[in-house]
């Protein structure tokens, strides 16, 4: 398992985490709503948040990512409490696709507008 290296002086470029664990996604309103947890390979990263990739036909992949540590860090799993997402692009959405270093997770996204 590869451990995160301290950050460099200057602006700090959010990462991919190691795991992404839960994952649900529904529209209300036109918003996709998007909530997730993960787990990164040490503790001190911060500033969670999904960023979107792109979408297939039908499916939005994002990916889940967070500011690194800043200096040494404790060498444990530690879990990301949940992310919440919210999307105003969400016609014809009807799943879900999050990426982390280690693995990727697929929900269904119920409610969400017709496509053209």
């Amino acid at each position: 398992m590869e451990r995160p290296t301290p950050e460099p002086n200057g602006p700090a470029t959010p990462r991919r985490v190691f795991s992404v664990d839960s994952v649900t996604a529904a529209c209300q309103g036109g918003v996709l709503t998007i909530q997730a947890s993960a787990t990164t390979n040490s503790g001190g990263w911060t500033q969670p948040s999904l960023r979107r990739l792109g979408n297939d036909p039908g499916t939005v992949t994002y990916e889940v990512v967070a500011l690194g540590p800043k200096g040494p860090a404790a060498s444990m799993m530690a879990q990301i409490s949940m992310i919440k997402h919210e999307d105003a692009q969400s016609a014809g959405v009807t799943a879900v696709r999050i990426l982390a270093e280690s693995n990727q997770m697929t929900a269904p996204a119920s409610g969400c507008p017709k496509g053209n």
